[in-house]
């Protein structure tokens, strides 16, 4: 996380405004000193397979109830672990949010109930494939303003769900004097800074630039000079190990699988449009068995590798200099899926296991 140093300046810009607010920063109370295990999604610590959570119509936010050490930031009252008091407009808070797993899809509301874009002033639903976000996003936190989120599971898994953070916070004086602000620009003091404001709303313009910064804003035209270094999301791939056992009584079927990623069993992965997802290993153990990685495009099924114990033990296939890569359909409608299919001569246990990773 990038730590702007006492004595340099925040250019905080309003994309929907084409405007900047700007603050000399006085002091760093705690210089992102690593990541936080803040715990799961508050009230989701599973989500299920094609869920909008909370629902449609409301966000989840950043609770402080039950977070140790997080309870009271910097004087805080409210239920929301990095609110800021109207009265505190020389406070900032520079966090990094980062979600498990990272295959999940978020949209923004900054503030609380306002939807941002992240393409084209247009807002979105975190279903949409434009207009969200996966695994981590930074936000600058303004007095007097709550953020929440939307989040999806595009998978046919519930998954188990995690979130990490680290965050600065910052005392600050506003520059409301454009003369200064020029200055400070001239001498290469001012390190920008993007709110995630893409949709104007009035609340954002009455209650946090009017009644907390007396309007001091200035345009972003006199930024033109300034290097931008864009650290606004960072998505990983989502690694999944899964697996399953014959049922000892068959000589052909498809495996049930299991995942410390998620809860019960799903007899397929479903890879979300848009993404891809890479095979490293397959591991068959116990009786000789073959085992067939399937992929189904709608009513199509494509083999497209098969692994075989030939004898009762244990055999392991690495792909991890070229591994297995399976992308996924265009259509909401057919979406692709990864099945695990086994076939015996006398039908015995066996197990196998898969380790994968999908990512958009």
């Amino acid at each position: 996380m990038r730590v702007v140093s006492p004595g340099k300046y925040i250019a905080a810009i309003i994309p929907a405004l084409q405007k900047f607010l700007m603050f000399q920063v006085k002091s760093v109370s705690r210089a992102g000193d690593g990541e936080i295990r803040y715990g799961p999604i508050p009230g989701a610590s599973t989500l299920a397979s094609g869920t909008i959570y909370p629902d449609p119509l409301n966000q989840w936010t950043l609770e402080s109830s039950g977070v140790v050490g997080l309870e009271d930031l910097g004087g805080n009252k409210s239920d929301y672990i990095f609110y800021i008091s109207k009265d505190r407009p020389d406070k900032l808070y520079k966090y990094t949010m980062h979600v498990y797993p990272e295959i999940l899809k978020h949209v923004i509301f900054y503030p609380e109930n306002q939807v941002q874009s992240m393409f084209q002033n247009t807002s979105f639903n975190p279903i949409d494939d434009i207009g969200t976000f996966s695994g981590e996003i930074e936000v600058l936190q303004v007095p007097n303003c709550k953020v929440g989120f939307q989040t999806f599971n595009p998978t046919n898994m519930t998954l188990y769900t995690m979130i990490t953070l680290n965050y600065v916070e910052y005392t600050v004086d506003v520059v409301k004097d454009e003369s200064k602000a020029s200055q400070a620009i001239f001498n290469g003091s001012v390190v920008p800074e993007v709110l995630p404001i893409y949709v104007n709303s009035d609340y954002f313009q009455r209650d946090v630039l009017n009644r907390v910064y007396d309007g001091a804003v200035f345009d972003t035209s006199m930024l033109e000079n300034v290097f931008f270094k864009e650290e606004v999301t960072k998505s990983e791939p989502f690694l999944l190990n899964v697996y399953g056992e014959t049922d000892g009584t068959n000589t052909t079927g498809t495996f049930n699988l299991q995942s410390d990623a998620f809860s019960g069993t799903v007899a397929a992965i479903t890879i979300p449009k848009g993404a891809k997802a890479k095979i490293w290993d397959v591991e068959v153990d116990g009786e000789p068995c073959t085992v067939a990685i399937e992929v189904v495009r709608g009513t199509t099924t494509t083999t497209v590798k098969t692994v075989t114990l030939a004898s009762p033990g244990n055999l392991t296939k690495e792909y991890r200099s070229r591994p297995l890569v399976i992308n996924s359909s265009q259509s909401d409608t057919t979406p692709t899926t990864i099945a695990l299919a086994w076939q015996q001569v006398t039908a015995a246990k066996s197990t196998v296991s898969v380790d994968m990773e999908i990512s958009y």
